[in-house]
């Protein structure tokens, strides 16, 4: 505090006061609750500033066992009273929507900064996972509730109360489609990922449409996060898609063409040989251009794709020895990354293949290095079927 009084410019300034603030008001909020040994029975949403739990424990579906087991050693924490609360809890967090109260957690969330978490984090935390609904779009890139402007945080909770309105008399899982009107992309998938679980086919379908409609854009991010929930169950519809995609662009050459990082680490997880060939002729072409779009070469996000070291990755791997004629080019215009890149994926090939190249530990140096890979240049052209 004496730092922020000496620096008033700073942007911490506001900040600090504005904690110490909401610290002082917790306070008082807390010692008019513990003149009642009750309230924590009777209104544990009341008592969220005395809560320990990681709001992290509450942001994603996948948390869901990690949330139990504190549940299970926690049982009197305030979060988890009222998640044993069910729905009928929805009314009393929604004011807390505006309680911007410290508590007594601190999350690592947001950009490895440690920020401590207040009662409107926990209370928005609640309220999506309780309901299966995303109601801020802008927390997905932008950080926890508390940290966003006042202006985000007041339409949020307006849109809840709204939403409460026409859906506290619906089940769940038709809560959730009234909520995914108007939301953002990463909310919409997300409350698409809640109806493919669910186990009503008519929402199931509908889940499937609305993710396939984002398939068919042709911004990458969004078809690959559609696809991330299409390929729990087996549908292949963004995949296909960007394959299409990908060979419509190939078509205009090597040099005019781009493919993102996220695309083809997609396809090569969820893919196979098909979609290994694909990617494999693309970064080939482009070695033997020399040029790639905007001096982005497929190959190296390639061999750092997960299943690199598979039958599939073989080819891929074996563009090593074009790669190095391509030269630095390639490899952000370090011949030293080059060396290092194709030496390391030369011995995944050896290791794969179980043909001794002579890529062995130490790496050389220099002409020594030339003349290695020289050899097993060679010595791969050599075996049987080339």
């Amino acid at each position: 505090m004496t730092k922020a009084s000496l620096y008033p410019g700073s942007w911490w300034h506001e900040r600090a006061f504005a904690l110490a603030r909401h610290l002082v008001k917790s306070g008082e909020q807390l010692r008019s609750l513990h003149q009642d040994p009750t309230a924590a029975d009777k209104e544990p949403w009341h008592c969220l500033a005395e809560s320990r739990m990681g709001s992290n424990l509450l942001l994603f579906p996948s948390n869901r066992t990690h949330f139990d087991s504190y549940a299970a050693e926690n049982p009197d924490d305030p979060v988890v009273r009222v998640v044993r609360g069910g729905l009928a809890m929805i009314p009393h967090l929604i004011p807390l929507l505006a309680d911007m109260s410290p508590t007594r957690s601190a999350d690592h969330a947001v950009f490895n900064e440690v920020y401590i978490a207040r009662v409107c984090d926990l209370a928005l935390g609640i309220l999506e996972n309780q309901t299966g609904c995303c109601f801020c779009e802008e927390k997905f890139c932008f950080g926890p509730f508390s940290t966003l402007d006042e202006g985000v945080r007041s339409r949020t909770k307006a849109r809840v109360q709204e939403w409460w309105v026409k859906a506290a008399s619906l089940q769940r899982e038709d809560g959730i489609v009234l909520a995914m009107d108007g939301a953002g992309l990463r909310s919409t998938i997300q409350m698409s990922a809640e109806l493919i679980r669910s186990n009503r086919e008519d929402l199931r379908q509908y889940a499937i449409k609305v993710l396939r409609k984002l398939g068919d854009s042709r911004m990458s991010m969004q078809v690959v996060e559609a696809g991330e929930v299409l390929e729990t169950i087996g549908d292949s519809y963004c995949r296909d898609a960007l394959k299409r995609c990908l060979k419509e662009q190939f078509k205009t050459g090597s040099s005019h063409y781009g493919a993102s990082s996220e695309t083809i680490f997609f396809l090569t997880r969820y893919g196979a040989k098909e979609e290994w060939d694909l990617l494999t002729d693309i970064a080939r072409k482009q070695l033997e251009a020399r040029a790639a779009a905007g001096g982005s070469f497929v190959l190296p996000t390639l061999w750092n794709a997960n299943g690199v070291e598979s039958r599939w990755g073989i080819p891929a791997l074996a563009l090593a020895f074009e790669a190095r004629r391509a030269g630095k080019v390639v490899f952000y215009n370090s011949d030293d990354d080059m060396r290092k890149n194709v030496w390391s994926r030369l011995q995944m090939l050896q290791r794969l293949t179980k043909q001794d190249l002579g890529i062995n530990d130490p790496m050389p140096d220099g002409k020594n290095w030339d003349e290695a890979v020289d050899r097993a240049e060679l010595r791969w052209k050599s075996r049987e079927g080339r």
